[in-house]
């Protein structure tokens, strides 16, 4: 039996993520950057919404490191830590925005399935 929360869904991607690719390549264009942005924030969602496990954010690490590389392919060279990196961190303040109570009961699971009824939320930004 699955136990129900509702919470707001985090910023789609945070702000220093995006910052994250600029510092990569700053020869980026804005639309290149706004692109892997929104479509790594719709990956998050997906992935991480839902039904959760601790197996889900795992994964969704090198999962949104490879869809961002993928999506950089044939306009920069990327640099697959720093790629890493900025993956992990998306996905850690992904979990990091979760209300406390989703948190608690998220490392608490020992990976057990649980539904978390997720919203949209803004993050205003700095």
């Amino acid at each position: 039996m699955y136990q129900i929360l509702t919470c707001p869904i985090p910023s789609p991607v945070p702000p220093q993520v995006r910052y994250s690719l600029v510092a990569m390549h700053s020869e980026l264009p804005a639309e290149v950057v706004d692109y892997v942005c929104n479509t790594s924030a719709a990956m998050l969602e997906e992935k991480l919404g839902g039904v959760v496990r601790v197996q889900y954010f795992l994964d969704a690490v090198p999962q949104l490191a490879e869809w961002i590389s993928a999506s950089l392919e044939g306009v920069v060279t990327t640099d697959a830590a720093a790629v890493g990196a900025a993956a992990a961190e998306a996905v850690e303040t992904f979990r990091s925005q979760l209300p406390e109570e989703s948190r608690q009961m998220l490392e608490k699971s020992g990976d057990k399935d649980f539904a978390l009824d997720m919203q949209v939320r803004s993050m205003s930004r700095p």
